[in-house]
């Protein structure tokens, strides 16, 4: 697990990483101001429209920087040549998509999981057996909840980004990790655990290394700048927000300078914890994955909406069946009635009478 230390090593996935952060906080930021200033004219509306498509861009630019730098991690941990940051930022686009379903999948899980025990609960309301069910329903439920958190925390929550690294589609990492998940939840569990340990000592060395150098040069900042340019860290954490509501006099660039350079602080310090947790999780992952047979692991996948399909398929024979064993009712039986005679030569209605067609002088009987 020492390894993931390497990360910090991987310039190119530092550099990308904290410039990813950057741009989308610009952008953001840039987003911010244009709403502050329609609020500030009274329209409200388009202040919050623009405040909100100012964080999609954000968001959308951060995650494609982030799993640009997961490409660049994933080729480390591998052993091969590191690809260019350009190629990782085409592949960080062109995995976009999946990330965002792994994500909606995971919710769905989530939900659907909810929704059975709600379901559990209210059948436990029924009088006179409720609490005998309720016996059995809540150590079930405890259980398979517990179980089913424990496997997204240390599964396929850190572990789903390793597998888009690894180039596999949705349903490929939803197998692997299902296999994951049945064979060995406990060892990732440990490996989990072992690399927050490193993670927030990497945190604690970065962030620490930053503020003993930012706390004497906020100091002298404060008594040589004029008043209002840097104050501490609530300058530095408040001052873009404070330049972007429009605040004026002598120190209020000054103070915009503190919060752009307070936010290139935090991105360079929590860069490096950031990058050894994604270059641990994709250690796990080939780790894991190593001894694992990938046709095995698809035909998981496979056979479960093969059984899906073939339950479905049932239901519907099932249903037809009883449908055509369902018996008509009298009103419709008199209603149709027998069918009328015609001429098999011509097709024109005939009598039950009739010797020949009066219409082709076919002979009828």
């Amino acid at each position: 697990m020492l390894e993931s230390l390497d990360a910090i090593k991987n310039y190119r996935a530092y550099i990308t990483i904290a410039l990813g952060g950057f741009a989308g906080l610009m952008v953001f930021a840039m987003f911010a101001f244009i709403g502050t200033q329609l609020a500030m004219n009274g329209n409200f509306g388009m202040a919050s429209v623009s405040g909100g498509i100012g964080g999609l861009l954000g968001m959308v630019i951060y995650y494609i920087c982030f799993l640009a730098t997961g490409f660049l991690l994933m080729d480390q941990a591998k052993g091969i040549e590191i690809r260019s940051v350009s190629s990782a930022l085409l592949a960080g686009v062109l995995s976009l998509h999946r990330f965002i379903g792994l994500q909606l999948l995971f919710g769905l899980i989530a939900l659907a999981i909810g929704i059975v025990v709600s379901i559990l609960l209210f059948i436990c309301k029924i009088p006179g057996v409720g609490p005998v069910l309720y016996a059995f329903v809540f150590p079930v439920s405890v259980v398979a909840i517990g179980l089913a958190f424990f496997a997204f925390v240390n599964v396929f929550a850190p572990l789903s980004l390793p597998a888009i690294f690894d180039g596999n589609n949705v349903w490929d990492i939803v197998g692997k990790l299902l296999a994951l998940a049945r064979t060995n939840l406990l060892p990732a569990v440990v490996y989990q655990i072992l690399l927050l340990l490193i993670v927030a000592l990497t945190a604690l060395v970065s962030f620490g290394t930053l503020l003993y150098g930012f706390l004497p040069v906020a100091g002298l900042s404060t008594m040589i700048l004029p008043s209002g340019g840097m104050s501490g860290i609530g300058g530095m954490v408040g001052g873009m927000m404070g330049g972007l509501s429009g605040a004026g006099g002598e120190g209020s660039g000054y103070t915009m300078a503190a919060g752009f350079g307070g936010a290139l602080i935090f991105l360079l310090a929590a860069a490096m914890p950031l990058l050894t947790l994604i270059m641990g999780n994709c250690i796990i992952y080939l780790n894991f994955m190593r001894d694992q047979d990938p046709g095995q692991l698809e035909a998981i996948v496979r056979g479960k909406l093969d059984d899906m399909k073939k339950k479905a398929e049932e239901a519907r024979r099932k249903m037809a069946e009883q449908s055509a064993k369902i018996p008509q009712s009298p009103g419709a039986e008199k209603q149709s009635g027998p069918a009328s005679p015609s001429c098999s030569k011509c097709n024109q209605p005939v009598s039950d009478d009739e010797v020949f067609c009066g219409n082709c002088g076919n002979k009828l009987k």
